[in-house]
């Protein structure tokens, strides 16, 4: 059984009682693991006082949860102001404190890095396992290229999580450094809307939708590149007699975070449409499926690369139709069939709009769109996720 230390980026906690991305991709990984028991593995997480009653819960995964007293707050601090001055000089807190696991480390066959490439320098001056940089952002490329191949030089195998990831770490990677992609997956039955019928109507009827409304859904974080201003401002120019309604899922980051400047910003340019667009604020993962199940489309208009988009997987895996952007790897998600990709340019809201005007008219269309979106879907189960993850990670030595 092969032995991995995981060092998550330390912001939010595995188990993924907080949400996030990233961590609920992990935590699939570690569960499936417990069925299949491929590898051993250590997980270096951020402490929190929801996980304690979780952590025990597995065979193949030992869990070391760093904690966040005063003292280690006030070194993140330092530390922040003397990299302000010299760039990445000592690493963060979180690391600093994973870094003294020097047995836990060393005795793995190779570390895993979870986002954050920054580590990786760090982590090679104390270990000659090899390590291995997952990555989920577009973290590296031709635009940081100096930093980037500084840090590539001590990684030895890259995952990224799309195609596109995977084309821009390989511009400027070194030729020791083994490149290659696995597509992100999720548990898809936790989507399956076919028995949320009472859900739905119940969803509807709390936000005050009508049977015949078109409800589009939104969901991610409020931030102004996931294009969410480009799609108020279109909803507010589709006439009412289309009966559009904007239901916005998410906050400014994830459970616990605080509204924006930004966010409120949002905020206020939705109350002055009234009635037609709604804000849940943050709903926590096990809850989802029954906010996609009160809707009949769903649109991500992104207006920066996005690295892979597990939202669009989500949406297809509960039977909508999806808009997209041709942003980065999100046009991976879907086929020709179940999603629409418009271009990200100077007439993104009128497309937005007519987009929505076209679905809204069209019933045939939707429905199409949907058988589509649940066959496209099943490509990115989390069967076959763990299966050529644990693939990739097998092959390396």
């Amino acid at each position: 059984m092969k032995k991995i230390a995981i060092v998550t980026n330390g912001t939010l906690p595995i188990p993924a009682v907080k949400g996030g991305a990233v961590e609920t991709l992990l935590n699939s990984f570690i569960d499936e693991n417990e069925n299949t028991n491929d590898f051993d593995l250590t997980v270096f997480s951020i402490a929190d006082e929801n996980i304690s009653p979780l952590k025990n819960t597995y065979r193949n995964t030992h869990f070391i949860y760093i904690k966040t007293p005063l003292l280690y707050k006030i070194k993140r601090a330092i530390r922040y102001f003397i990299n302000k001055i010299h760039a990445n000089a000592i690493p963060n807190q979180f690391l600093s404190e994973v870094l003294k696991y020097k047995t836990e480390l060393r005795s793995a066959d190779f570390i895993l890095i979870e986002n954050n490439p920054s580590f990786a320098p760090f982590m090679h001056k104390i270990v000659k396992n090899p390590i291995v940089l997952y990555l989920h952002n577009d973290y590296l490329n031709v635009k940081n290229q100096k930093s980037a191949i500084n840090i590539l030089a001590h990684i030895s195998h890259v995952i990224g999580v799309s195609d596109y990831i995977e084309k821009r770490v390989k511009e400027i990677a070194p030729p020791n450094c083994k490149v290659c992609h696995v597509h992100n997956g999720i548990n898809l039955s936790k989507f399956d809307t076919a028995g949320l019928s009472n859900a739905r109507s119940a969803n509807r009827l709390k936000y005050g939708f009508k049977d015949d409304d078109l409800v589009i859904i939104y969901v991610g974080r409020i931030q102004e590149s996931k294009g969410i201003k480009v799609l108020l401002d279109a909803i507010n120019k589709i006439p009412e007699s289309y009966s559009v309604k904007l239901l916005v899922v998410g906050s400014s980051a994830f459970k616990d975070s605080r509204k924006t400047i930004f966010l409120r910003e949002v905020e206020k340019l939705g109350n002055q449409i009234p009635n037609r667009v709604i804000f849940t604020g943050f709903i926590d993962y096990e809850l989802l499926s029954e906010i996609y199940a009160s809707a009949d489309c769903a649109i991500f208009p992104s207006l920066a690369p996005e690295a892979f988009s597990l939202v669009s997987i989500e949406a297809q895996a509960s039977g909508l139709p999806v808009i997209i952007t041709n942003s980065g790897g999100m046009p991976e998600t879907v086929s020709n069939e179940s999603g629409i990709i418009l271009e990200i340019d100077n007439n993104l809201e009128k497309k937005l709009i007519e987009t929505t005007q076209k679905l809204a008219l069209d019933k045939e269309l939707r429905s199409t769109m949907a058988e589509a979106a649940k066959k496209n879907v099943q490509k990115f189960n989390d069967k076959v996720y763990y299966k050529t993850l644990s693939e990739k990670l097998k092959e390396i030595h």
